[in-house]
């Protein structure tokens, strides 16, 4: 696949793909910090990648062929999909809490907006185990010089009302691990009408123009306080007593 340098066009892309292929399945936001991440990774070459929640099959298309691709979703339609859309990876049907995969298995692990509980529905009796014990399966899976990657919107977000997770969430959660938190969009919402969720500024527009996202990956790497940002984005490496 051509490595595509726009933003712009690199979004076109992405989000063609997921219309086409299965439009209720796309991520919905036309700056979604996925897309950052995505685009990252297309520069990753000769590794084993693990994509954990991997839906259709759509991100881990757009991963260099030299990669030794892998998906696990825990979805039937989804894993059929990705499997048709990925013929060279290996795509498994399971729980990322459990994972059949050997330790140490993996250079990168991708978990884009996949977080147990805040990103998609758990129960709360089983949530806190649920969610131990698929970090503990990232970190058991991940080689000693892997990189985990991880995204999801920042629950202190006004667009987002407490419902996804806040920083000091993502801080507990990731005490084996050596990270940072990086924020991605500080664009504030111009409302119109609040109630119906219509502002100036909405991402359909901003999507547009190349500068907006060019602006956004600076900030993603210069900027400290992501109390503000829109989502949360994680590079983490393992941690060691």
């Amino acid at each position: 696949m051509a490595k595509v340098n726009s933003y712009v066009a690199f979004h076109n892309r992405v989000k063609k793909r997921y219309v086409t292929l299965s439009r209720n399945m796309w991520w919905g936001d036309d700056l979604d910090v996925r897309f950052f991440l995505l685009k990252k990774l297309t520069n990753i070459k000769n590794k084993k990648i693990l994509d954990v929640g991997c839906n259709i099959g759509i991100s881990i298309n757009f991963l260099d062929k030299s990669n030794s691709i892998y998906g696990i979703d825990n979805s039937e339609f989804c894993v059929n999909e990705a499997i048709k859309l990925n013929p060279h990876a290996e795509i498994h049907k399971g729980s990322m809490h459990s994972m059949p995969y050997k330790d140490k298995s993996f250079d990168v692990v991708i978990m884009m907006n996949t977080l147990p509980y805040f990103d998609f529905k758990l129960s709360k009796n089983i949530k806190d185990e649920f969610i131990l014990s698929t970090f503990d399966e990232i970190y058991r899976v991940l080689k000693d010089d892997g990189v985990l990657h991880l995204t999801t919107p920042n629950g202190s977000h006004e667009l987002f009302e407490n419902k996804k997770a806040k920083l000091e969430d993502i801080v507990n959660l990731m005490r084996r691990f050596n990270f940072k938190v990086k924020g991605w969009n500080w664009v504030k919402p111009f409302w119109v009408f609040k109630l119906y969720n219509i502002y100036i500024n909405h991402p359909k527009i901003m999507s547009k123009f190349e500068f907006i996202w060019k602006n956004m990956a600076r900030d993603i790497m210069s900027r400290d306080d992501v109390s503000n940002a829109k989502s949360f984005y994680i590079e983490a490496k393992k941690k060691y007593d």
